[in-house]
């Protein structure tokens, strides 16, 4: 029930990774629809998700990664 993910682009390196991970989690927090807590694994931050209610669809977690891509697109946009 525990999923842990890495938004990736093309570009950055794993300090750059591990930045626009963070800032895709907090953009998350501060819309708050999703709750997203983050892991470092082997030094790099991955973005983690504890599925514990029984209704979650399929459909609650693809809007949940449509989030992480626009909170990502946003955020490449402002750096660059």
């Amino acid at each position: 029930n525990i999923v842990c993910f890495r938004y990736r682009a093309e570009g950055l390196d794993a300090a750059g990774l591990n930045a626009l991970n963070g800032r895709i989690r907090q953009q998350l927090l501060e819309e708050g629809q999703f709750y997203i807590v983050q892991t470092l694994l082997k030094g790099e931050l991955y973005l983690r998700v504890t599925l514990t209610n029984p209704f979650t669809t399929a459909e609650d977690l693809s809007a949940m990664l449509e989030a992480c891509e626009r909170a990502a697109q946003m955020s490449l946009k402002t750096v660059s």
